[in-house]
């Protein structure tokens, strides 16, 4: 949702505001989207393979799960902490360059 928005801005910017998104800010831009969307899909497939894993180790063996407790589960996916920490920095820096990005291009005179 965010970078459905955030592209709307830029529409806004270039469309409405008759300011066109060039040279350094073009390339703010384009990281700000391919950060935004790769960190975010990212950390999202991350979170969802440690919560099936977890989820599934904490199911009853009976039930076809592991059988595991919650101290014992914790091995298996505290793995996944820091990658999907360095992904939500990913996010964190094209939410940055992207606001750069706009503030390069609201400030031009054109």
């Amino acid at each position: 949702m965010g970078v459905a928005v955030t592209a709307l801005f830029y529409h806004i910017i270039e469309n409405g505001m008759h300011k066109a998104v060039t040279g350094i800010s073009s390339g703010l831009a384009w990281a700000h989207f391919v950060l935004m969307n790769v960190g975010a899909a990212a950390a999202t497939w991350m979170l969802m393979y440690a919560g099936y894993i977890g989820g599934t180790g904490l199911l009853a063996a009976t039930q076809g799960g592991g059988g595991l407790s919650a101290g014992q589960v914790h091995p298996h996916i505290v793995g996944y902490v820091n990658p999907i920490g360095y992904a939500v920095i990913a996010v964190a820096l094209g939410v940055l360059l992207g606001g750069i990005a706009f503030m390069i291009t609201l400030r031009k005179s054109e």
